[in-house]
């Protein structure tokens, strides 16, 4: 008889579990399937969505949402900087600041002047496949 009873009560719990686990799944793809619906109208071109908003202007929740991720793929709007050193490149000193760059080597250990004129927010080459 004891038996029996654990065994049911096992199978309770054991049930339960189950239960909050697929009702837990369930709600996660219910509102996964929301966020998508939203994603999908911020794609939508901008005079298919006045055309949505005047159809769905009675669904207040229903309003597309600026994109939350900025496209990294607009070359147009990216400026490429100049200057000494960007890019990677070789920076050469001025013809009559070599008794400068000497003082400065002894005194510092390395080549101050050269570093004092690269930029430190200068820009390095993409390494990345085309």
């Amino acid at each position: 008889m004891v038996r029996r009873n654990r065994k049911r009560l096992f199978k309770l719990v054991l049930t339960i579990c189950a239960a909050v686990f697929c009702g837990g799944l369930l709600l996660k793809a219910a509102v996964t399937s929301l966020e998508l619906q939203t994603s999908v109208m911020v794609a939508v071109e901008h005079d298919r969505s006045e055309i949505l908003q005047t159809r769905l202007s009675g669904f207040s929740g229903l309003v597309p949402k600026e994109p939350l991720k900025k496209s990294w793929y607009e070359a147009t709007s990216v400026v490429i900087p100049h200057g000494p050193g960007e890019k990677g490149s070789a920076f050469y000193l001025p013809p009559g600041l070599e008794k400068t760059k000497e003082e400065l080597y002894k005194e510092n250990g390395f080549n101050a002047l050269v570093s004092d004129f690269i930029s430190l927010n200068r820009t390095l080459p993409d390494i990345r496949h085309s």
